[in-house]
């Protein structure tokens, strides 16, 4: 996106997304974005935002799963609410590999799809994450409309280049979704505060012009419009 090579420069969502809200990645680490969703009673996927759940709702769930699942093998997790029906989950423990499909089939009307890891490493991954969904689906069972979870993007952390190292630009990020601050941060850019509506957002690019020389300026509602198809609003 932002000049780099996108073969030699591959990472998964779930990486973007769990530097996204602040999380500290290890080599131990193994990070995914998660979708709450809305599946029947045949296990398809009736929604895949689950009417996009609010962040309070999305909060909520994440404690409950954190107070209910747990792992076996000594296998440790993190999960952590993003924005709105998106969220964060790190797996962490020894030899894992982030070679796995997504479980998100992209369409209503079918199932979830088994996890496959493509090596040794990720086959060890794709066990823990299956034994976390199994506990999900149950521990989420009688909420509406959110009661299950999809997967996508795992991923292992790589250290990149920053934007200064390869452009001698100082660069910044004005973003409110995480996943965009997240991005910012893996190629080394500033990134500011949280801003709270657009107002701020010019404020803060005033108030920084003549420190920078690169500005990401992310406006996150275009892109949520342009995805329910939403002509109008978009």
């Amino acid at each position: 996106l932002f000049g780099y090579e996108p073969v030699e420069y591959n990472i998964g969502r779930g990486v973007l997304s769990a530097l996204g809200v602040d999380f500290e990645l290890t080599g131990r680490d193994v990070a995914a974005r998660l979708n709450f969703c809305t599946i029947d009673k045949d296990g398809k996927v009736t929604d895949r935002r689950a009417g996009r759940i609010s962040t309070e709702v999305n909060q909520k769930l994440c404690e409950k799963v954190r107070q209910k699942v747990k792992l076996s093998g000594g296998m440790e997790y993190f999960l952590q609410t993003e924005s709105e029906h998106r969220a964060v989950f790190v797996l962490r423990g020894d030899d894992l590999g982030g070679k796995l499909n997504d479980t998100d089939p992209q369409e209503t009307g079918k199932k979830p799809f088994d996890l496959q890891g493509e090596d040794e490493f990720s086959k060890k991954t794709a066990k823990y994450v299956t034994e976390f969904l199994k506990q999900v689906k149950e521990v989420l069972r009688d909420d509406h409309p959110a009661n299950f979870i999809l997967a996508r993007g795992f991923a292992k952390h790589e250290v990149f280049p920053s934007m200064e190292e390869r452009y001698g630009l100082r660069s910044v990020a004005i973003a409110q979704y995480p996943m965009y601050r997240g991005l910012a941060r893996l190629v080394g850019m500033t990134v500011l505060p949280v801003p709270k509506d657009f107002d701020e957002m010019y404020q803060q690019l005033k108030n920084n012009y003549d420190k920078y020389d690169f500005f990401f300026i992310h406006f996150k509602k275009t892109d949520s419009y342009g995805e329910d198809g939403n002509f109008e609003n978009k």
